[in-house]
Parts: C-alpha cells; sequence; structure tokens
C-alpha cells in the first residue's frame, strides 16, 4: 500500500457519500425530517442561479439545487458527511500506520528528480479535486456557498499536509518541501477560482492509460525491487497533467462567436516510460536523464472539451444530477488531438494512442 493509493480510496469515498446523501429514499428522508425540525426553505437564503456559474455557465450541484447565501446547516446531510468522513480517517488511520509502520524522527527529503517533477502535478491536483468534492459536501449540508469554498480549500490542504507530515515521520519518505508546495498551489487555485471569475477559465486536468496499451514501461518500484506500480496513480510513466484554457471567453467580444464555447486548449506535461538507474537496461531508449531517473519527457498541446458547456448546448435543461456528474468528469481529460513537442515533433489524431493515428515531423 503506498502513500498515492490513499488518495486514490479517500476519493472513492467521497463519491460514496455524494450518492449516499442523493438516493430517492434519502431525499424523501431528507425533506420529513427537515419539516420535523423546521429547517427553513425561505427562498431569500438561495443563491440565485445567476451567481451559481463556473467561467460563465451553470454550475451543478449533485441533486440540482443551489447552494445557500448563508450558512443553514440540514440534519440528514450533515449527519451522514460527518459521520462517514470521520469512519475514512478512522479507516485510513490504520492503513497509514500499517504503511509508514513506526515513526522516525522528522526529515525533510526533497524527491522532485524521481519523476522529473511530474509527481509536482499530481500534488497540485490531488489536493484541488479534494477541495472542490469537499465543498461540494460541505453546500449539501447546508453550509453557505462561500464559507463551503473556504472551507473545501482547508480541508484539501489539512488533508495532504497530514500525508505530507506522515511522510516526514517514516523510513522510505521523507516531508518534501516541493510536494507541499504543490498542495499549497493545488488548494490555493481552488480557492481563488471562487473568488476570481477569470480564474475558471484555467481547468486541472489529469489523463492516463496502461502503459502496455501504448507500448510504454511501467515506472519502476523506487522501493529496491524492479516490481512495476500497477496501481494506476503512482505509475507516473503514462500520467499527463494539463491545464486546460477556455478560449471562449478570453477572447475579443467581436470574435467569440467564432470559437465554439465548449472547445478549449490544454497544455500538458508528461514524462513516458520513468526508469530509475538501478534498474536501466538499455539507455538508448532514453532522450532524458538527469543523474538519477531516466525518462521522454514531452510538452503536448491538444484539443480540449469543456464537458460541462458541450451538455448545456445539447440538452439547455438536464438533470441536476447529471450536469453534476459531467461537471466533475470534465477534471479528467479525454482523448484528443495533440501536437507533442519534445525531442522529436509529433502530431496525434487521438492522443495517447499513436495507432489510432500519428505523424512525427
Amino acid at each position: 500500500m503506498n502513500r498515492q493509493n490513499i488518495y486514490l480510496y479517500s476519493t472513492t469515498f467521497m463519491f460514496l457519500i455524494f450518492f449516499s446523501i442523493h438516493n430517492s429514499q434519502g431525499q424523501d428522508t431528507l425533506r420529513k425530517l427537515n419539516n420535523y425540525f423546521d429547517i427553513s426553505q425561505n427562498t431569500r437564503n438561495i443563491l440565485p442561479l445567476s451567481e451559481f456559474t463556473l467561467a460563465g455557465h451553470r454550475r451543478f450541484l449533485p441533486d440540482g439545487s443551489l447552494p445557500n447565501k448563508v450558512t443553514n446547516f440540514n440534519l440528514l446531510p450533515t449527519s451522514i458527511v460527518v459521520g462517514s468522513i470521520a469512519g475514512l480517517f478512522l479507516v485510513q488511520k490504520k492503513i497509514q500506520k500499517n504503511m509508514w509502520g513506526d515513526p522516525f524522527p522528522f526529515k525533510v527529503a526533497e524527491d522532485y528528480y524521481y519523476t522529473f517533477s511530474l509527481d509536482k502535478g499530481a500534488h497540485f491536483y490531488m489536493t484541488y479535486i479534494p477541495s472542490y468534492l469537499t465543498s461540494e459536501l460541505f453546500m449539501e449540508c447546508g453550509m453557505s456557498y462561500d464559507a463551503s469554498a473556504i472551507w473545501g480549500a482547508i480541508t484539501g490542504l489539512a488533508y495532504l499536509s497530514y500525508i505530507e507530515i506522515n511522510d516526514g515521520h517514516s523510513y522510505n519518505f521523507g516531508f518534501s518541501p516541493s510536494d507541499f508546495g504543490a498542495d499549497i498551489l493545488g488548494s490555493g487555485f481552488f480557492l481563488a477560482q471562487h473568488y476570481s471569475p477569470f480564474l475558471q477559465n484555467f481547468t486541472p486536468k489529469f489523463e492516463y492509460v496502461v502503459p502496455s496499451w501504448i507500448g510504454q514501461q511501467h515506472r519502476d518500484d523506487p522501493g529496491g525491487k524492479p516490481n512495476p506500480n500497477l496501481i494506476f496513480i503512482d505509475d507516473y510513466s503514462t500520467h499527463t497533467w494539463w491545464m486546460s484554457v477556455n478560449v471562449h471567453n478570453l477572447l475579443p467580444e467581436k470574435i467569440q462567436n467564432y470559437w465554439p464555447s465548449w472547445l478549449e486548449l490544454s497544455f500538458g506535461y508528461a514524462v513516458y516510460s520513468l526508469m530509475d538507474q538501478q534498474y536501466l537496461q538499455d539507455p538508448k531508449k532514453y532522450d532524458d536523464f538527469n543523474g538519477v531517473a531516466y525518462g521522454n519527457r514531452k510538452l503536448l498541446i491538444a484539443l480540449d472539451y469543456n464537458l460541462s458547456k458541450l451538455l448545456l448546448e445539447l440538452f439547455p435543461k438536464p438533470n441536476g444530477t447529471l450536469g453534476w456528474i459531467i461537471q466533475t468528469l470534465n477534471y479528467y481529460k479525454l482523448p484528443s488531438p495533440v501536437l507533442e513537442i519534445g525531442k522529436q515533433t509529433k502530431f496525434y489524431l487521438i492522443y495517447p494512442f499513436p495507432s489510432l493515428g500519428s505523424f512525427k515531423f
């Protein structure tokens, strides 16, 4: 069990919390309990639809509702969320104890070199996404729109900080300042987007494919055994971290109509076939070496889709739950045409699959 797997399990658990709150029986129970305890549904406390937006288009909560302007907690969702998160941390504590073992004296160990800094994108994203998900949970509980963003960012950063500190007390790892810096940037960027509509035009995304599907190698395990990391969240060999740009919103109004609102540009970074030098067999297969690891670095420019805007163009009044699912899936980068810039320039018709159409310049 490695630390990246903890991120995966925790994020999956958050999704389960959402859907435990929003099944039909739970919604009926919620309405009855709210009426019983006379929890006000005063529409003057509801944020207007025109203000609940993301980069200028409609934003969704899982049940299609709108958040509060002033905090007014709802009994059932709050109980489910508090109980579930408490249970999550109890389970996680046990997992982490098995992983980290007995604590060692705190140490600092920088680690940017083993993935050519690719893992910093993971730390940024893995703090941003929990910040987003917990803020959504808090709004569902009745916390105000503004407070949910603040506490979502705090919770996301606190969660990753807990992991970083335990890394500092572990034998195999160490507290990485660059990891922690990326964590701060991830939660900070999420919160900054809440207050700056301009920043909402930039969306972090993640893309992964099994390395063997595209003729690449799994990242070798750094723990001493040449075992491939088959858990995708830690297999950086075919991770691609993207920042998608909403071109339509950034264009002058006079020419916006010439660019589809759902079509975006993404800028990405990947390092294929990461290999620690102790496992190296054929250095000719690699373009880059940083003194510790080998790999093939790639800078990428892609056409991208804003799934939320595409949904709203196809279905102007979508179901709220479907809208939220699509909104959340928009943080995952789907295959698309890509220009690769590295030791060689290459065009992919559908990145990252070279067999589906690609050519070199």
